[in-house]
């Protein structure tokens, strides 16, 4: 067994090793649900990468992805599980520390 196994700062640190997880983290504490506000919020992220990196997040269970049906459209919004919660804590405290 290594420290992987066990440890949830090293187990937090994996996930922040793709470029755009933090960020759209950040978003989410702040608010953001949509794909778009997503995109808004860093335009220099392309929609393939966005793509690809919220489905990431789900499938290590960071978000969940859920399909809102509003009237005329059916819309996606994106929300923390609880283990994308318990990151909250150590995305501040390591952003405090900078």
């Amino acid at each position: 067994m290594n420290i992987d196994d066990y440890c949830p700062v090293s187990e937090a640190l994996n996930f922040f090793n793709r470029k755009w997880i933090l960020c759209i983290l950040m978003d989410i504490f702040r608010g953001k649900k949509h794909f778009s506000e997503f995109q808004e919020a860093n335009p220099q992220l392309s929609n393939n990468t966005l793509s690809e990196t919220l489905k990431y997040m789900e499938k290590v269970s960071l978000i969940k992805k859920v399909n809102v049906n509003e009237k005329t459209r059916n819309k996606t919004e994106y929300y923390l599980t609880q283990k994308g919660c318990n990151l909250q804590d150590i995305v501040y405290t390591t952003r405090a520390c900078l």
